[in-house]
């Protein structure tokens, strides 16, 4: 086999070494391409920066969508509160057939104790509220729903604001079953007629009392906060939405009379089952 000779001019002599000159690096030894490395150069391209009068377009863009978006992510956001509502009401409604399920099968009532007014039902101090070892309140807390100086209740509609100079209730029960001292037959849930149309709490914000009525008494009656519907909460543990007009109540053009006999108030009568005709 034949190799063709090389001279000795074509290689480069560092002391004891001989590199090929084609390996031989040009300029100092940090410096520089060889053979085999190369720094590619391109031209630098021209500085651009915005002109005052594209930034102010771009922002007027973002404006504008902005203004698009918000109402649509409000009501989003409504929703999501009106969800978080009616869980927090499906759960009192459950806690109250929890408590009647360990106390003969009678509902809680306003107090405890009526005579000395104990033991209420919506206290959120555990050991005192009649309802708050069934939804899980085991530390001190607000009044369930409710917003006063010392805070706001973790069971609270978050659609419902927080007032720290008056205290407000942000749930109510209804008066009729809560308010029997008598012959408690509304507060017993084995004489119930239809426990799917008789309304045990509601969305309201009262500065009197928790407790929710059939007339325009003060401000005890359903507040509709949630986009014109309030969120309600039924006698066989169930949670929905109704608008005024669905609702019996004085203040939907309902007489006091046939509001106060109507099923959706009385859990014990059969009249007027179809509440949501006006009466």
């Amino acid at each position: 086999m034949f190799f063709p000779q090389k001279k000795l001019s074509d290689f480069a002599t560092n002391g004891s070494k001989t590199t090929p000159l084609f390996l031989k690096e040009k300029g100092s030894a940090r410096g520089k391409e060889n053979f085999f490395s190369r720094e590619k150069k391109f031209p630098s391209l021209p500085a651009y920066s915005f002109t005052l009068i594209e930034l102010l377009v771009v922002i007027a863009i973002i404006a504008i969508l902005a203004a698009m978006l918000m109402p649509a992510l409000q009501q989003a956001r409504e929703r999501s509160r009106t969800t978080d509502c009616s869980s927090k009401l499906n759960s009192l409604s459950k806690a109250n057939l929890m408590y009647a399920s360990d106390n003969g099968d009678f509902v809680a009532p306003a107090w405890g104790d009526f005579t000395k007014k104990r033991n209420y039902w919506g206290d959120g101090n555990p050991g005192k509220g009649l309802l708050t070892p069934y939804i899980g309140i085991n530390q001190p807390d607000v009044n369930i729903g409710d917003s006063n100086s010392v805070g706001f209740s973790r069971f609270a509609c978050l659609s419902f604001p927080h007032d720290p100079a008056k205290t407000r209730s942000g749930y109510g029960y209804n008066s009729l079953i809560s308010a029997d001292t008598t012959s408690w037959d509304k507060r017993k849930i084995t004489r119930y007629k239809r426990p799917t149309l008789s309304m045990f709490f509601c969305d309201m914000d009262s500065v009197n009392g928790a407790n929710v009525t059939y007339d325009n008494a003060a401000d005890n009656q359903p507040l509709y906060r949630h986009n014109n519907f309030a969120n309600f909460g039924f006698a066989d543990g169930h949670s929905k939405a109704f608008t005024l007009q669905d609702i019996p109540h004085k203040a939907r053009g309902d007489s006091k009379t046939k509001a106060f006999q109507n099923i959706f108030w009385d859990p014990t009568t059969a009249k007027y089952l179809d509440w949501k005709k006006r009466t």
